[in-house]
């Protein structure tokens, strides 16, 4: 859960003091009244989130593997 916070944190990082990334391309987007433009930047951090997710939960799926097996070696 801590690295999609991670990603919020730094979309809300490039609202107030970026001049380039996502985060900024959202505020601009949304500056013109171009939907379709945020709708992508919406759904480009919702897909970066989701992947880091994904990555994180299966790192930790292959440690707790690795440290159960070590525990029942012993």
């Amino acid at each position: 859960m801590a690295i999609t916070l991670a990603v919020i944190g730094a979309v809300i990082g490039e609202f107030i003091g970026s001049n380039e990334g996502l985060g900024n391309l959202l505020l601009v987007a949304n500056s013109q009244v171009n939907t379709p433009l945020a709708f992508a930047c919406l759904i480009g951090l919702a897909v970066i989130g989701i992947g880091l997710y994904a990555a994180v939960a299966a790192v930790e799926l292959a440690v707790r593997r690795i440290t159960d097996g070590a525990s029942e070696r012993t």
